[in-house]
């Protein structure tokens, strides 16, 4: 589901550099593995500051905001099924279970308990399935601090 989503938007885009259509599938598909820079320049035969550079140009973001962007995605979609704990989820993602509350507090601004509150408001499980949606810019993403 998050895969389609993001091969559709960013094949919409065709003016966005071939180095970040191979960082997205490669961030998909790594989405619980530790990532660094260095290997993202590795896989897409780029170097780190045209990858910033492209980063900062055509998503309007860092590549660490754009990472923790997709991770949020990826929380949402597990937060909707009731089964899955949070440090199954904080796993899924890639982050230590024990730093997943800072990770939701950082990017959201709430708690894990009031963030799972939101989403279970906002995406209701017992209506049809509706695939969790990209915001319509990729800049109306800002992490908190």
């Amino acid at each position: 589901m998050l895969t389609e989503i993001l091969r559709k938007h960013l094949s919409q885009n065709p003016q966005i550099p071939y180095e970040l259509k191979k960082i997205s599938e490669y961030l998909e598909m790594h989405l619980n593995e530790k990532t660094k820079i260095k290997t993202l320049c590795h896989y897409a035969y780029t170097n780190k500051n045209k990858l910033q550079k492209y980063c900062k140009y055509y998503m309007n973001s860092t590549i660490n905001s754009y990472l923790a962007f997709m991770r949020l995605k990826k929380v949402i979609a597990l937060f909707n099924n009731e089964k899955t704990t949070t440090a199954r989820v904080a796993v899924a993602v890639g982050i230590q279970p024990n730093n997943f509350s800072r990770f939701i507090r950082r990017t959201t601004g709430m708690s894990v308990k009031e963030f799972k509150e939101a989403i279970k408001a906002e995406y209701p499980l017992n209506t049809t399935k509706k695939a969790f949606q990209l915001p319509k810019t990729q800049s109306q993403f800002t992490p908190g601090r």
